[in-house]
């Protein structure tokens, strides 16, 4: 999610130099797979940013689809030393000097100018900034949450017929047969196209709909920014009422963290049963999306800079579930799912529940029907609170689960949260189906 920036300048491509191999992964050649950090949602990636003065900063940049280009906070740009004064004729100016490289792994982007300044309040310690994929426009960006690993890949030549519409564009299918041709390698079978709008500071529009689980109903038309800069999607509060009219009997918690490159902010958070992306070919439904509900002035710096209304964001509790591809050049992002779990995984927990961290707490990710767990009445989204006394927090969803397991006919302990009421449970494990 993108700061209200205190200094903005154009943006500037960067070229890319790769200074090391590529790992193990078959990726094309001259690709550069760059390790990320996945953190409440958000992807960050070790940077250090180098100055034509020869100093340099180091620290994490948050990849944020949402940024206008390159964003630092206060004290990196004063350390930086980019300003420079020039003097001739009686006369002098200050001018502002590109970057000498900013360096990402193994990748070394050259020519970026710094867009924009931010407050050093606004972002995380050891966070540096946001870096805007947009700034690589002519290379495939690969996001894979499940291997901690962003790919800057090139493409590959091929040529495609130019269909076209009565204005001269590109057709969407155009566009998508062009981008399946030049990301081939990195392109599975089964990942979606999803056709997006792009505007100045590569800006992504995607169509979606809120839609219930069985299909019988669906929302308004909604236009989302694909934001990778938040921890989940978003959806804004007078949004609801006007499109989304079966949100009312959605869950709904209050006082929930949601992270952002402008930190964590407690709003009110609900399930969507299912976010349908419309603009997909064809379109792709994901069920119960978590998101969040907020003020549309949690991002001013958007209104008057888009040139059609926004409803939300499409966040981190969306783009997880996939494996991204996002294409700038062809506007193409392709999203490949991520496999799921057997239905043998999911009872293995003897009493019938799956964990996930979710919320800022270790919650109930689905109850198995005529389970212990369904019958002692433990529905989806309570907090689990402790498993056998053992208290759990955020970061506990394995060793809750590994909790969880033990012998048949053995009891389990468990003491859950919905909304503010706290229940124990005394539960006898199943045996293993």
């Amino acid at each position: 999610m993108c700061a209200v920036l205190l200094a903005i300048v154009p943006a500037a491509r960067a070229a890319v130099t790769f200074r090391g191999p590529a790992d193990a992964h078959p990726w094309p050649a001259g690709t550069d797979p760059v390790p990320v950090h996945i953190e409440n949602g958000q992807v960050l990636v070790d940077a250090t940013l180098r100055s034509p003065s020869g100093r340099s900063v180091s620290g994490r940049l948050l990849l944020d689809t949402g940024a206008p280009g390159l964003v630092v906070r206060a004290t990196a740009w004063n350390r930086l030393g980019l300003d420079t004064l020039v003097m001739g004729g009686g006369f002098y100016q200050i001018v502002r000097r590109p970057l000498t490289s900013v360096d990402v792994g193994s990748a070394q982007l050259t020519g970026l100018a710094i867009g924009g300044v931010t407050e050093d309040s606004l972002l995380n310690e050891g966070v540096l900034g946001l870096l805007g994929p947009s700034l690589l426009p002519d290379r495939g960006l690969v996001l894979d949450y499940a291997r901690s690993v962003w790919a800057i890949v090139p493409p590959r030549l091929t040529v495609v017929s130019r269909d076209t519409s009565a204005r001269g564009d590109l057709t969407r299918e155009s566009r998508m047969r062009r981008s399946r041709a030049a990301y081939a390698p990195v392109l599975a079978s089964e990942a979606v196209a999803v056709p997006f709008r792009l505007f100045d500071g590569g800006r992504i529009l995607v169509d979606a709909r809120a839609c219930e689980l069985d299909g019988g109903w669906c929302g308004a038309p909604l236009t989302l920014l694909l934001d990778t800069g938040s921890s989940a999607c978003v959806l804004f509060e007078d949004v609801i009422a006007e499109r989304v009219a079966h949100a009312s009997a959605w869950p709904r918690l209050r006082d929930v963290p949601i992270h952002t490159m402008l930190g964590t902010s407690r709003i009110q958070a609900t399930v969507v049963p299912s976010l349908r992306l419309t603009s997909a070919m064809p379109a792709l439904s994901l069920p119960r999306v978590d998101a969040g509900v907020a003020p549309r002035r949690a991002l001013p710096e958007l209104e008057g800079t888009l040139p059609e209304r926004v409803h939300g964001l499409l966040g981190g509790t969306f783009l997880e579930r996939f494996r991204i591809v996002l294409d700038y050049g062809n506007q193409v992002l392709w999203l490949e799912p991520r496999p799921t779990e057997s239905a043998h995984a999911f009872t293995r927990s003897h009493i019938g529940l799956r964990l996930e961290p979710r919320w800022g707490a270790i919650r109930v990710a689905a109850v198995l029907p005529g389970s212990p767990a369904a019958e002692a009445g433990i529905v989806e989204g309570d907090v689990v609170v402790s498993i056998d006394g053992l208290p759990l927090d955020d970061e506990d969803a394995e060793t809750g689960e590994s909790l969880l397991e033990g012998a048949a006919n053995s009891e389990i302990v468990l003491v859950t949260r919905h909304d503010s009421l706290e229940r124990v449970h005394r539960l006898r494990r199943t045996s293993r189906p």
